[in-house]
């Protein structure tokens, strides 16, 4: 095993993935960077995605794989191999999503050169046969706490975290679940970088696993109202600011 310093530790969510875990983990044994602990956490399937997961870390010395007795969410299969990775790095993945070769390591080459312990990349988006539908989704240069209060996000699936200069929190469930992780992390450092490079595939129907269901407006207001006001405990008027910039980026660049 790499020294810690060096060691990026891959965390693979899977459920019933018997179909789609076997390229997930194919991509990321194919990258150039080669220091990597990789974690499968299999949620309580009910097919063979176990069996598919012992068949890797048997031929693989990298690979760990960590069983949950039922599924409940994706996030907590990520928190279950966030507090067994002893990589120094971290990266959250679906089963279904597929990294390019060189993912790992142009990020953590750009996050050295920048200085940041927070890098995503762009991602596009194919069908389950990976037919691609979207060529690009592109992702700011940048990202704050106060970009992120906005309206800005970047898919969890394309970020790479440096634990010794993060104490990264557990992923939350529930309504606003990426946002309020991205707030937690920002809280700690000035800015997260990003790459407009595709370096990620994303199945389509696999997209917004820590993002809710598309919402009216009303439903939208309520929620982030519950955000800014009663959880971040900001007065009236920040609050509906914010969720007045949320409903512009809203319109004018889509739900997250």
């Amino acid at each position: 095993m790499a020294q810690r310093s060096s060691l990026v530790t891959v965390i693979v969510s899977m459920y019933n993935a018997e179909d789609t875990a076997g390229r997930t983990i194919e991509s990321i044994l194919s990258q150039t960077y080669s220091q990597l602990e990789i974690l499968l956490i299999d949620n309580g399937s009910t097919d063979q995605t176990r069996t598919l997961a012992d068949h890797y870390a048997n031929k693989d010395f990298r690979i760990r794989v960590l069983t949950l007795t039922q599924f409940t969410s994706h996030e907590l299969g990520w928190n279950r191999g966030l507090a067994a990775a002893k990589g120094a790095y971290v990266a959250f993945v679906l089963a279904g999503e597929v990294w390019k070769p060189q993912k790992i390591e142009l990020q953590l080459t750009s996050m050295k050169r920048i200085g940041v312990p927070f890098y995503y990349c762009a991602y596009n988006v194919v069908d389950p046969k990976g037919t691609v539908m979207k060529k690009i989704v592109h992702v700011p240069t940048y990202l704050t706490k106060e970009r992120v209060l906005r309206g800005f996000s970047v898919e969890l699936g394309t970020a790479l975290f440096h634990l010794e200069k993060l104490q990264l929190p557990e992923l939350p469930e529930g309504a606003n679940s990426k946002e309020r992780f991205y707030l937690k992390v920002l809280e700690q450092c000035e800015r997260a970088g990003g790459m407009d490079v595709v370096l990620v595939s994303q199945v389509a129907e696999q997209q917004h696993l820590m993002a809710k269901a598309k919402t009216g407006l009303k439903s939208f207001i309520l929620m982030n109202w519950g955000l800014y006001y009663e959880e971040l405990k900001m007065g009236p008027v920040a609050a509906s600011y914010y969720i007045a910039a949320k409903i512009v980026h809203r319109m004018l660049h889509g739900e997250d």
